[in-house]
């Protein structure tokens, strides 16, 4: 039942569905309209100090139908930036830049046609934080559109690069790439899919704060990106997809599946077992790699995957189970052993800043050599970001202030703080 109706500043028009509760957009399904979905805005330095030119580049992408009606651009400037006179150009339409805070262009947009705008500015004397330039892109009858581009200010003291974040044990690119986990759903009952599927872990990929927190990592260090997105978006890491440490590379799919189900279920545990269904081949996939993870502290990502589709898990599912492999493992049957559920969930949580290592002579951790990986990986070497599930390695700790044995020498900073 259409209780009200009501047009927008665009000329769109509306009505209230007073039965549904909804509010209706009325369109033409007759009338061609334009696909401006790839239409992107960039910035030439995402890191910069103050007083360095900016050279901004907005592209007004039509994948779609002509569209008869003047579309309008409109980009004010964030004032921690300044525009340079006279720069501001178009390969179609108009530009107006007489109010230099803010970058207008008008213009008809054709079918499969690329407008390319773009302009410069100086970022103004004592700017710190992230510039956030966006611009918005509307018409009469289609739905506004807005893209941004960020810089960084100032440049980070350290210069780092992927090699600084490379962990023993991991391997860039596998023989068999991990599957799309919804296939998972298949066979597998909610009680077990959605538990894994529905939490935060699961999501990391598909969480916008994630990438926030990615951007502001390589905007301090650069390229820390790619410590994060070999677990949180781990389909994508390990068929090499991520060479951009901010996961511009990556594809939809991979943001999608987030933490894959097979991470876990191909990982190899680093320490031997005698008791594994997977005995002979993780002994000769540890054989295989160039370093092992320390024995004193799996974690930091410092995982090891069965190259090849062989899953393991806590069950022993039998010769006929035909569906996938399923091997059973001491690593993915830790509910009662503390030590392998540590070694297993901390591969991903217990997490250590690869770039800090302790220091003797100052006693206090310290930039490594940039460029090059960790010189130790051994407990306490690496300045210590999250602890989650060492807790269980140091419950005795809490109570005696004495480390179990195989723990002791590990640095007081060390001892676990649950987040």
């Amino acid at each position: 039942m259409i209780s009200s109706f009501g047009e927008d500043q665009n000329g769109e028009l509306y009505v209230v569905d007073y039965g549904g509760g909804n509010i209706r957009r009325l369109i033409d399904p007759n009338v061609p309209t334009p696909n401006l979905d790839s239409s992107q805005m960039s910035v030439n330095l995402l890191r910069a100090d103050p007083d360095e030119i900016l050279t901004y580049t907005m592209e007004i992408v039509n994948f779609g139908a002509a569209y008869n009606q003047i579309f309008h651009l409109e980009n004010l400037l964030p004032s921690k930036i300044s525009y340079i006179a006279g720069t501001l150009t178009t390969t179609a339409g108009s530009v107006d830049d007489s109010d230099p805070q803010n970058m207008i262009w008008d213009g008809l947009i054709g079918t499969q046609q690329t407008i390319t705008i773009s302009y410069q500015a100086v970022i103004n004397p004592a700017v710190t934080g992230s510039i956030v330039n966006l611009f918005t892109l509307s018409t009469p009858g289609i739905s506004p559109i807005q893209r941004h581009a960020v810089t960084s200010t100032p440049r980070p003291l350290l210069n780092t690069t992927a090699t600084d974040f490379i962990m023993l044990g991991t391997q860039p690119v596998i023989a068999t790439e991990l599957i799309d986990s919804v296939d998972c759903k298949t066979c597998h009952a909610p009680e077990i899919y959605d538990l894994w599927r529905g939490s935060a872990m699961s999501q990391a990929g598909r969480d916008p704060l994630t990438w926030a927190a990615i951007f502001n990592a390589n905007a301090l260090v650069p390229n820390s990106g790619e410590f994060c997105l070999r677990c949180h978006t781990s389909t994508g890491w390990y068929a090499g997809r991520s060479s951009e440490s901010d996961g511009s590379s990556l594809l939809l799919s991979d943001i999608r599946n987030g933490v894959s189900c097979q991470l876990c279920h191909r990982m190899v545990d680093p320490i031997p077992s005698t008791t594994d269904q997977t005995v002979s081949i993780d002994t000769e996939i540890r054989n295989t790699l160039v370093s092992l993870p320390p024995l004193d502290h799996p974690g930091s990502g410092m995982i090891i995957l069965d190259p090849q589709d062989r899953r393991r898990g806590p069950f022993d599912l039998g010769t006929g189970f035909s569906f996938h492999t399923a091997y059973q493992t001491d690593f993915l049957r830790q509910s009662t052993n503390a030590i392998k559920e540590s070694s297993l969930c901390g591969s991903c949580h217990n997490i250590d800043n690869p770039i800090l290592s302790w220091d003797d002579s100052l006693s206090q951790y310290w930039p490594n050599n940039m460029d090059t990986t960790t010189p130790s990986f051994s407990s306490g070497d690496l300045f210590p970001i999250e602890r989650t599930y060492d807790e269980w390695l140091f419950s005795d700790y809490a109570s005696t202030g004495v480390f179990a044995p195989q723990f002791a020498g590990n640095k007081p900073d060390q001892i676990v703080r649950t987040c």
